[in-house]
């Protein structure tokens, strides 16, 4: 019998999740009581430093499992309480406050592979192959942030980094590409983005609408650094970011037979328009998506997930070139681009003899996209240009997770990807006179292996010690083969000739936690190349025109040192702090040796960020700031943007049940920094203050 676990929008995910989940509680008053409990494997072995965390009204409190798995935590009455323990889905209970109550027995099973939620890294789902990699921000941090948008709030996780310095509340969609470790951005993400296990990338472009997800619906966000293309395939060449929705009910009680099956289905649209800085720059876009899917599972078969999702998207936009002194613009390009995609993703998992877990699966999916642009100059519409192509991929997968001994385990896996680039197409139509163009571009097939090795050991003490090496890949997307954009003054052409970025990587980690949970501390060394990156290299420079196109660079290193931290001041207090030291830089590129040694464009060296929270009772703020380092805007290395610092804040109060009021500021301090060179200067948003309410049901 399962009781007290709470239902989420992840139900799905959660049914395969755990066998068995016992705990009673009786109803009590609201009176303080000490409430113990035992954390233990489907096998019946107790988990030691399990995270236990007990959320009230009146902030957090914590605890740790000892030797034999058991838990205590004095003087509490009723809120929700949380059992975590790395890469086994976290167990959420509802508990009532009372005077007394039995102790708790919390049976935790493996989470399965496409579970990307509430585990400790997606390259393992038993236990994190790299125990510090994980970066987490709760729904508690995400409201006291003072940041709008979800990809602000992102970016306290060390190595983060979009493709522009500014945030999607202000920039282009087409710049917020994801970029991990320093891998180098661009439009296209070099990370999965997943909501509920679902891939949020662009299917035409790869870039994140990350308006697509109410700040207000998220219950947690996880960033996993480092190749994972062994469980996730092409949009995980640097990791992936999980992203859990809250849940829309929760449940007192569930009960379970011997078998259990769990279906779902959603449907969702967006939509936006925006200004891009002048009065001819626009975009807007429409998406409408649905997803569904079906679990299986049995004791003895294991269990089996389906996913299907699709979605159909409408994207236009219009470009403009910015005089020097700023004072006019001319129109140069508009936009229209629609795309659609339909996927899956399949899988079988199974634990045996206690100390394997075994997971199977297969991902297919299929994209369809064009542009259909008309170009302007000082006397109107000059000439229609037409793009597009389709992609169709299929990976299948195996991981296999080994307890050979108590304390050690090594997880080994591969993945195998093909795609093929078919139907592509480009045309220019001249509108004054001339003669029309046409090409098509034959099809293209290519293949990728992705292994995994990850070797784990944890100490009585709460040391964990891991070592990982691994290989990841990113296909270029349609947009990168087939489409060409101009942004200000610089015009990147595409390359249908493009191949698939390779990565080689590899890491050492350790991790502590120290004094009860108060004090957890993170550290990893790093090290990766990739084979062909996609980069926007400079063809010619002119006054009032920068001409670049897409092409394989020979290779690029990112080698690195990355810390995190957090420490519970008080019960009411908290601290975190993360920061990156990167080093990325051009090793090879054999069209042009002139430009080995460079560093790669849009990404810093040094990363810092922090944020204190405070909650009690009806009241809870926060203070985020962030530095970021010089780096360059282009592949030169001759645009350079410098260094910032800036604070968010954010204060609110619950007035009843069910309504909180709160003031937010972002860029407390009205910092002015360069966010873009093109070349001319554009500047990061100044001060935002916002006051608002919220309303929980």
């Amino acid at each position: 019998m399962i009781l007290g676990g709470r239902q989420t929008a992840r139900d799905w995910s959660y049914s395969g999740s755990f066998c068995i989940l016992l705990a009673f509680a009786s109803t009590l008053s609201a009176q303080q009581q000490t409430l113990r409990g035992m954390v233990v494997d489907s096998a019946g072995s107790p988990l030691s430093n399990a995270r236990i965390e007990f959320r009230t009204t009146e902030g957090l409190r914590f605890a740790a499992t000892d030797q034999e798995g058991n838990f205590e935590i004095a003087d509490v009455s009723g809120g929700t309480l949380l059992a975590r323990y790395p890469g086994f889905t976290t167990v959420t209970l509802e508990i009532k406050g009372g005077s007394s109550s039995p102790p708790l027995r919390i049976v935790l099973n493996p989470a399965p592979p496409l579970q990307r939620i509430e585990v400790s890294a997606p390259e393992d789902d038993r236990v994190p192959p790299v125990p510090n990699s994980q970066f987490s921000i709760s729904s508690q941090e995400i409201e006291a942030s003072g940041s709008l948008a979800l990809d602000d709030v992102l970016r306290q996780a060390p190595g983060f980094t979009l493709f522009r310095r500014s945030g999607s509340l202000f920039a282009n969609p087409t710049s917020q590409g994801v970029s991990l470790r320093g891998l180098g951005a661009s439009g296209a993400s070099r990370a999965e983005v997943l909501l509920d296990g679902i891939p949020l990338n662009d299917p035409f472009g790869g870039w994140i609408y990350w308006n697509r997800i109410p700040r207000a619906s998220v219950e947690r966000m996880e960033v996993f650094n480092g190749g994972s293309s062994d469980l996730y395939g092409s949009g995980a060449l640097g990791g992936v970011v999980s992203i859990e929705s809250r849940s829309v009910h929760k449940s007192f009680a569930t009960v379970e037979a011997s078998y259990g099956s769990a279906d779902f289905f959603r449907a969702s649209s967006f939509g936006e328009k925006r200004h891009n800085g002048t009065p001819l720059q626009t975009n807007n876009t429409r998406i409408p998506a649905m997803d569904l899917g079906a679990d299986w599972m049995s004791p003895t078969a294991g269990s089996i997930s389906v996913r299907i999702y699709g979605l159909h998207e409408v994207f236009n936009q219009s470009f403009s070139s910015v005089s020097p002194d700023r004072n006019a613009e001319a129109l140069t390009n508009v936009q229209r681009s629609p795309s659609q995609q339909v996927g899956f993703v399949g899988q079988w998992q199974r634990t045996l003899s206690g100390k394997h877990t075994l997971a199977v699966g297969m991902e297919g999916q299929d994209v369809r996209g064009e542009s259909a642009e008309t170009s302007f100059n000082v006397a109107g519409p000059t000439a229609d240009l037409d793009a597009g192509g389709r992609q169709r991929t299929l990976g299948l997968f195996v991981q296999d997770a080994f307890y050979f001994a108590p304390s050690w385990l090594f997880t080994f896996g591969g993945r195998a990807d093909s795609w093929v680039n078919s139907r592509g197409f480009s045309s220019r139509t001249p509108l004054r006179g001339g003669a029309a163009t046409a090409n098509s571009f034959p099809e293209r097939t290519e293949t990728a292996f992705s292994p995994r090795l990850v070797l784990l050991h944890t100490f009585k003490t709460g040391v964990a010690v891991s070592a990982s090496a691994y290989q990841a890949f990113r296909a270029p997307t349609l947009n990168e083969l087939y489409r060409n954009f101009r942004v200000g003054n610089v015009v990147t052409n595409a390359n249908s000739n493009l191949r698939a970025e390779k990565l080689a990587g590899g890491e050492l980690g350790i991790s502590l936690r120290e004094w009860g949970e108060r004090l957890t501390l993170r550290g990893n060394l790093f090290w990766s190349e990739v084979s062909d990156p996609v980069a926007n290299v400079t063809l010619s420079v002119a006054p009032m025109l920068i001409t670049r196109q897409r092409q394989n660079l020979g290779k690029t290193r990112a080698r690195g040192v990355e810390l995190a931290g957090e420490m519970r001041l008080s019960k009411q207090l908290r601290l975190s702090a993360g920061y990156i030291l990167t080093d990325s830089r051009v090793v090879r590129f054999p069209a042009n040796t002139a430009r080995e040694g460079l560093l790669v464009s849009q990404m810093a060296r040094n990363q810092f960020s922090f944020q204190l929270s405070y909650a009690k009772r009806n009241w809870m703020a926060g203070l985020q700031g962030r530095f970021v380092g010089k780096q360059f805007d282009d592949d030169l290395n001759t645009l350079p943007l410098g260094r910032f610092f800036t604070l968010d804040a954010e204060a609110s109060r619950r007035l009843l049940p069910h309504a909180r009021l709160f003031v937010a500021v972002e860029n407390l301090t009205d910092t002015r920094y360069a966010i873009g060179r093109t070349p001319v200067l554009t500047l990061g948003p100044p001060l935002l203050a916002r006051l608002g309410f919220r309303l929980d049901f």
